[in-house]
């Protein structure tokens, strides 16, 4: 459960359209529970008609959780000791079924009347999609499959990959798999050469000493980053030295790579690393 400072939201003119046209499931209901408004979202989220969720009592939509009563878990909302509250929990349809929801209350005022803004965000596809990923994992784990080709081949199914709120905007399905196979593995990564794994200095001589040196490297990776290979750019140029042209050539590529992803983690990691190597740079 999450909570947020003090305060309470008027409900202005605006308010009702955006209410109506959310994609989210909304209610407004009052202290004691009451069902004051559902847009259509929260009526097919729910499968009830408008109607009857105006007639109802909000907690009765809910399962309990142990032994705290949705009154009592959303009372510091009407003491006003808090403005906003996230809980989640299981919503309950006409025919017995559950759907797992994130609920986030809302203490506004409605009118002139204190009352809640109840915003339910379905989180079962996004139980479907980790339950797909780790189903995927272990079967190639049966297979002693290596981490590195699962990443590659796993693939939420289309009807999920296509979800709003399941868009790469924070963690991707790669990062996941990934922390999934760790998690039914261990380090191992079913790479016999990284069992024993030592110093990678070695091996990046030994492959600059095959290439031809770094330089050559080096001149390999500007020719995949002007091909758009940004991450096989990126990779090279780890093994390209640390000579200036090397670590502008890397700040250049990770900036690239920065400026073309939607995912805020990725962006930072990318810009942090990008200014590590001006840094390092402006040392010597």
């Amino acid at each position: 459960m999450r909570t947020s400072e003090v305060g309470r939201t008027n409900v202005g003119v605006s308010g009702p359209d955006l209410f109506h046209q959310a994609v989210i499931g909304m209610a407004y209901v009052s202290f004691d529970g009451d069902v004051l408004g559902a847009n259509t979202a929260l009526c097919e989220l729910l499968d009830r008609e408008s109607d009857a969720l105006l007639s109802s009592n909000w907690a009765d939509h809910l399962l309990p959780s142990g032994s705290t009563s949705w009154f009592d878990e959303v009372a510091p909302l009407c003491t006003g000791d808090v403005q906003t509250l996230d809980c989640n929990g299981r919503a309950l349809l006409p025919d017995g079924g559950l759907v797992v929801v994130q609920i986030t209350y809302t203490a506004i005022t409605l009118g002139s009347a204190p009352a809640l803004l109840v915003q339910v965000f379905d989180l079962s596809n996004e139980t479907s999609a980790l339950e797909s990923m780790i189903d995927a994992d272990r079967r190639f784990k049966a297979l002693s499959t290596c981490s590195s080709d699962v990443i590659l081949w796993v693939r939420l199914p289309p009807d999920l990959a296509s979800q709003p709120y399941l868009q790469p905007v924070y963690g991707t399905v790669e990062w996941a798999v990934n922390g999934v196979f760790r998690q039914y593995t261990g380090w191992y990564d079913f790479d016999p050469a990284h069992l024993n794994g030592g110093d990678p200095a070695p091996l990046a001589r030994a492959l600059a000493e095959a290439a031809g040196g770094t330089d050559a490297i080096l001149q390999r990776a500007r020719t995949a980053a002007a091909e758009g290979q940004l991450q096989l750019a990126l990779e090279l140029a780890e093994v390209s030295g640390n000579n200036a042209a090397a670590r502008h050539f890397r700040v250049e590529v990770l900036e690239r790579l920065a400026a073309q992803t939607a995912n805020g983690v990725a962006r930072n990691i990318y810009l942090e690393a990008a200014a590590a190597e001006r840094k390092a740079e402006s040392v010597k």
